[in-house]
């Protein structure tokens, strides 16, 4: 093999041997932290509430199409502008494919 080869090689195992080094220190940092997060007295995981449904799913449709509705009507709707020349482009790549 050429020098220039095993020198790729080697500095490509370098670089991911410390890529990997770096992740384990983290992932080892993680996990003291987790343990002294649970060592904590008084640690104790707060139940949330489950919310209600105040809207059927009936309501809440009627609710987005007024949305859309309004939007519509009110706001000013963007115009799509079309290329003039959108018919010949179409048309050479019909041909081109």
């Amino acid at each position: 093999m050429s020098s220039e080869l095993i020198q790729g090689l080697y500095l490509s195992l370098l670089g991911i041997s410390g890529v990997f080094i770096v992740l384990s220190c983290l992932a080892g940092f993680m996990w003291l932290m987790g343990l002294i997060q649970s060592r904590r007295e008084g640690y104790e995981l707060e139940e949330v509430p489950k919310r209600e449904v105040k809207f059927t799913e009936k309501e809440l449709l009627a609710i987005a199409a007024a949305i859309q509705y309004y939007h519509t009507l009110y706001e000013d709707v963007v115009d799509v502008s079309v290329s003039e020349r959108w018919k010949e482009f179409a048309r050479s790549l019909q041909v081109n494919v």
